[in-house]
């Protein structure tokens, strides 16, 4: 049987303070220079769709499952319209 808490233990005496610091920079600074200038990226038509998709349903609720038109399921639709009422100006 598979035991977590000897992956744990194993963990702690393999890896140090100096270990999960340099791994937290590294962390860091990957995501510091893929995150850099991400608005200059153009949107993909699939994103595009997404977007237009979570703008209607937003709207009006009726197109909720537009996506289904599409054969697409309507988790992605629904979980972008929280994201729209967060940021309206901006729906990249």
């Amino acid at each position: 049987m598979f035991d977590i808490s000897a992956v744990f233990v194993y963990i702690k005496k393999r890896i140090t303070i100096k270990d999960s610091l340099l791994l937290s920079l590294a962390t860091l600074l990957y995501f510091a220079t893929r995150l850099y200038n991400i608005k200059l990226l153009p949107i993909f038509n699939d994103e595009g769709i997404y977007i237009h998709w979570a703008k209607a349903a937003w709207h009006d609720a009726s197109w909720r499952f537009i996506s289904l038109t599409d054969g697409k399921q309507p988790l992605q639709t629904w979980g972008t319209i929280p994201f729209l009422k967060l940021f309206p100006n901006d729906a990249l």
